[in-house]
């Protein structure tokens, strides 16, 4: 629990989004058509947060899908 940090910090943001990188980019690699659904709202839910929480306010690495 302690490496997803404190709600709303910095340290929970980066780990949320690495998280979801993960997934789709595990997903990806599958090459399953089942998972383009999930792969895809991942990718938009990752990009909703970059935008909403990350730019301009944080320096740390942002993740990319594919």
């Amino acid at each position: 629990m302690a490496e997803w940090g404190s709600p709303a910090t910095p340290a929970r943001l980066r780990k949320m989004a690495w998280s979801i990188a993960s997934f789709a980019n595990h997903a990806l690699r599958r090459a399953d058509p089942a998972h383009s659904l999930a792969i895809t709202q991942w990718t938009d839910d990752l990009e909703y947060l970059r935008v909403k929480y990350s730019v301009g306010k944080f320096g740390f690495d942002w993740p990319a899908v594919g």
